[in-house]
C-alpha cells in the first residue's frame, strides 16, 4: 500500500492486535493514521507516543451516536484509505441468548463500518480504498456466539 501519494488513512481499534499493527506499519511508511479505540486509552495514547503521526478518538462504536460524532470530525479529512478493522466478541450461547449481545456486535462489527464506508467515501481521494477486516467465523459459524457468526457472515465479499 505504500506511495508516496498516500497521506491518511483512518484506521479503528488501533490499540491492540492488527488495528495497532497496521497503524504502526502505516505510520512507519510516512503515513498519517486517524485512529480509534473504545476502551484502551493507555494503549492509544502509547501508539501515539511511540509512533508519533498517529492521531487517536476515543470512539464506542456500539453507540450510534459515537460512531457519526466521529465522522463529523474526519468530514474535511482527505483520506487514502478507509481500513475497518475495530470488532467486538462477546461469547453467548442459545440457552443464553441476550438481544444486547446482537445489537452490540451488529453495531460495532457491521453497522459501524458500514456507516464509516457510506459517510466518508466522498472524503476518499481518487482511487482510495475501503477495507473490510472480518473473521473466518462468517464460513464455519460458531457455537458460542450466534451474533459474531452471523455478522461475520455478512462481512464477507465474494
Amino acid at each position: 500500500m505504500a506511495s508516496k501519494n498516500v497521506e491518511a488513512i483512518l484506521v479503528t481499534g488501533v490499540s491492540k492486535g492488527i488495528g495497532k499493527a497496521i497503524a504502526v506499519q502505516l505510520a512507519a511508511e510516512g503515513m498519517t493514521v486517524y485512529g480509534t479505540y473504545n476502551r484502551g486509552e493507555t494503549e492509544a495514547k502509547q501508539l501515539k507516543e511511540d509512533v508519533g503521526n498517529v492521531e487517536i478518538f476515543q470512539v464506542d462504536l456500539s453507540k450510534r451516536s459515537s460512531t457519526l460524532a466521529l465522522i463529523e470530525k474526519l468530514r474535511s479529512v482527505r483520506l487514502d484509505a478507509i481500513i475497518n478493522n475495530a470488532g467486538i466478541f462477546k461469547p453467548e450461547s442459545p440457552d443464553d441468548y441476550d438481544s444486547t449481545i446482537w445489537d452490540d456486535t451488529l453495531e460495532v462489527n457491521l453497522t459501524a463500518p458500514l456507516l464509516l464506508s457510506l459517510k466518508l467515501k466522498d472524503t476518499l481521494k481518487d482511487g482510495g480504498t475501503i477495507v473490510n477486516i472480518a473473521s473466518t467465523d462468517g464460513l464455519t459459524g460458531s457455537f458460542n456466539s450466534i451474533a459474531y457468526a452471523a455478522q461475520s457472515r455478512s462481512d464477507e465479499h465474494h
